[in-house]
């Protein structure tokens, strides 16, 4: 193994090599939170919370109440699911109050436990992952809708415990997060997420509904269904039931869905477009694109890319304020222009007429005065030598219809030359 140089900066690739080896602890931490307002429609009024050292998850499952029985089978669960995943625990520091039955449990399952003292709870870090976990399900309540009914609080853990755990680097491999590391990597394209408890419309299958009965119900989003593709776990309020949906429409309370703008839509259709003409589908026999087509499509893709580019560039502007003019140079004007009478007030000359078209700034008075005719329009970008910034934004402004005319131009040529090869085109929603 060859040393690294102290000169050597820290992005010089090198032969060295580290390695590091990783000690899986087995540890882990649980505790109950406090009785929560309401008591869920399942009869669940209490929270179970295990902290997992190595990978930095925190697991959540609710429980109905204290009894022995009831922390039996919540940490049963939540202990079988971390063995399958390969993180079997090995020490256990739990509250003071633990049942005989737990106990028993963890001695058959090999794992040593211990008890921290009582009213101490900077021993048990399960109280600081309760703390975080309850910060992240009370900011997901705040969220929800008005009229969302309260009793189904109990199913909206399972998401919050899974965005809690993807914001979580683990401790084994800090380049994942504590959900890649318990469940692989999240996939948002299989399993959608949106804002727990929002309102949505259920997609009624025609094999579920009677001939002449509406096609959707209202309900309740309460998270993703891993198990299925591109699935949500739904309350239908007419049934009083849970159920995985496939079609819903997501009615946000707080704020409207994201949706795509019509430069957004311009410029997939063009994508679209110059993707069919370039790759043609063999049941559809198409007219052979020569290169006068293929250099107006591939101008179209340019265009489309320096349109999404261009605007970013100037969506700022300065405010205008009175600023100090130098002094203006002498301008000679025209023959068949006649001076203006000298007084003792400055005359400010009155600007030309505006073109129709897009407008977006006023120009500013002043800069009429030092040009050498008034027959210039705003098309003509290099007609003006004003030095405000009103008329550079004026100009840009210009420089931005043009190029949208020079779109609709291309396109309308394409569609032309399109329709004269015989070509067929398909319009998507």
């Amino acid at each position: 193994m060859t040393t690294m140089s102290p000169d050597l900066g820290p992005t010089v690739r090198t032969h060295c090599v580290y390695a590091k080896a990783i000690e899986i602890t087995g540890q882990i931490y649980s505790d109950q939170t406090g009785r929560f307002p309401v008591t869920s429609s399942k009869g669940h009024k209490y929270i179970m919370i295990v902290y997992d050292y190595d990978s930095a998850a925190i697991l959540a499952e609710p429980i109905k109440n204290r009894s022995k029985g009831e922390l039996l089978r919540a940490y049963s669960a939540m202990h079988r699911h971390l063995t399958e995943r390969g993180l079997k625990p090995k020490l256990q520091e739990l509250d003071n109050e633990c049942s005989a039955a737990l106990k028993q449990f963890m001695n058959a399952e090999h794992v040593e436990f211990q008890l921290v003292p009582p009213y101490d709870h900077r021993q048990n870090a399960a109280e600081r992952a309760i703390g975080i976990w309850k910060d992240h399900f009370v900011a997901g309540l705040a969220s929800l809708d008005p009229t969302f009914p309260m009793h189904l609080w109990c199913r909206l853990i399972h998401q919050c415990t899974q965005t809690l755990n993807l914001m979580r680097p683990s401790r084994i491999n800090p380049r994942l997060s504590a959900e890649a590391q318990l469940n692989g990597a999240f996939d948002y394209n299989k399993t959608p997420l949106a804002p727990p408890g929002t309102k949505v419309l259920i997609h009624e299958t025609p094999n579920r509904r009677r001939t002449w009965a509406v096609h959707g119900v209202e309900g309740w989003y309460l998270g993703g269904a891993p198990e299925h593709y591109r699935c949500y776990r739904v309350y239908a309020t007419k049934t009083r039931a849970e159920r995985i949906a496939r079609t819903v429409e997501l009615f946000p309370h707080y704020g409207p869905m994201p949706n795509f703008s019509s430069v957004d839509a311009a410029i997939r259709a063009a994508i679209e477009l110059c993707w069919a003409i370039r790759h043609p589908s063999p049941s559809s026999p198409l007219a052979p694109i020569g290169d006068a087509q293929l250099e107006a499509i591939q101008q179209l893709a340019d265009i489309f890319s320096a349109a999404t580019l261009a605007p970013s560039q100037h969506t700022s502007s300065p405010p205008r304020v009175p600023t100090i003019s130098p002094p203006h140079p002498e301008v000679h004007l025209p023959s068949h222009i006649s001076s203006p009478p000298c007084t003792s007030e400055e005359v400010t000359p009155t600007p030309p007429p505006i073109p129709h078209g897009p407008h977006l700034i006023e120009p500013d008075p002043e800069d009429y005065r030092d040009t050498a005719t008034t027959s210039s329009s705003l098309v003509g970008i290099g007609s003006f030598s004003g030095r405000h910034s009103a008329t550079r934004e004026a100009r840009i402004a210009t420089t931005t219809s043009c190029l949208i005319t020079k779109q609709l131009l291309v396109v309308a040529q394409l569609t032309l030359a399109a329709h004269s090869f015989g070509m067929k085109l398909w319009c998507y929603k």
